[in-house]
């Protein structure tokens, strides 16, 4: 049985299989000792998943779509500001004020936004302190000036058991 080490962005732990007549079973356990995931569709974060607290597990009879999973994460303190223009969903160049943060490791995370619209981001590239570049897309789209903040998180263990059921069947008396 596969596993999956969660982090802050979220990551497809089961592809739902295709076809006629196929029933998708998927049956997830969270094995960390002390660390809730989500598990969601594609914009899975802590604020839009389903939480899966720590030795749960969940069986789905029949997930028709893929799902995805993140660990736990919240604010730590603000690192910088957006610039004064507004990011739409996919967005993976970010440009903040002028000397607002130094260069920033390729790795590291940050949340931009709030509520369900909050994300966390891996930066890929910070070639000075006013762009940086992310390993994905938003999943979200982001008001101008918003303040992008460091990331405390708890990663984790999902254990992922995938497989099919037969379709119901009618029965005839004998």
């Amino acid at each position: 049985m596969p596993t999956v080490n969660t982090t802050p962005l979220p990551a497809v732990v089961f592809v739902a299989p295709a076809g006629a007549g196929v029933n998708p079973v998927c049956i997830l356990k969270n094995e960390s000792p002390s660390q809730t995931l989500f598990v969601g569709l594609s914009a899975c974060t802590p604020n839009t998943g389903l939480p899966l607290p720590p030795g749960t597990r969940i069986m789905l009879a029949n997930a028709p779509q893929n799902l995805y999973a993140c660990s736990n994460w919240s604010a730590g303190t603000a690192a910088a500001t957006a610039s004064a223009s507004a990011a739409t969903a996919g967005t993976t160049s970010w440009t903040v004020a002028s000397g607002g943060m130094p260069n920033i490791p390729a790795g590291t995370y940050f949340l931009i936004g709030s509520g369900t619209g909050q994300e966390a981001l891996a930066v890929a590239t910070s070639a000075s302190t006013t762009t940086i570049t992310t390993t994905t897309g938003a999943l979200f789209d982001h008001a101008a000036s918003e303040v992008l903040k460091s990331v405390v998180t708890t990663p984790g263990t999902l254990r992922v058991e995938r497989g099919t059921s037969l379709p119901p069947t009618a029965s005839y008396p004998v």
